[in-house]
């Protein structure tokens, strides 16, 4: 099984709905056994908190489920567990850079937005989801 988190500032928001938008497309390729998606955010503020309501309401008028996320502090050892590791903005694309314990881990880091063809091979700063 393919791994695969995304990350961002609290899980509340941006990270939650990549996470729920991402497993929808892999599902609806076909792809649901091959993969999973889950989420994280760089900083411990939201953790235990439901994904904010007005994230929610977006995903429900796409037909997706929000109700069960829950927020969570991404972990230093998901760099072992993951196989690539998607960042909302360049802020913690840089931090994820920082904690990562080796090369290998470093390059399981990406942009979400950097499979975007519009935006692939720009400076992170410019990938970001803000």
């Amino acid at each position: 099984m393919y791994r695969i988190i995304t990350v961002c500032t609290g899980n509340i928001c941006r990270s939650p709905m990549a996470e729920f938008v991402l497993t929808h497309a892999l599902a609806a390729a076909g792809l649901a056994g091959e993969a999973a998606v889950d989420s994280a955010g760089i900083s411990d503020w939201e953790a235990g908190r439901p994904i904010d309501p007005r994230a929610a309401r977006r995903l429900a008028l796409a037909g997706l489920t929000s109700q069960a996320h829950r927020a969570r502090q991404f972990e230093r050892l998901w760099f072992q567990d993951r196989d690539l590791i998607l960042s909302l903005d360049a802020d913690h694309y840089d931090e994820l850079l920082r904690i990562a314990p080796d090369d290998a881990a470093r390059r399981k880091v990406r942009m979400f937005r950097s499979f975007d063809p519009a935006l692939a091979g720009r400076r992170p700063e410019e990938q970001g989801i803000y």
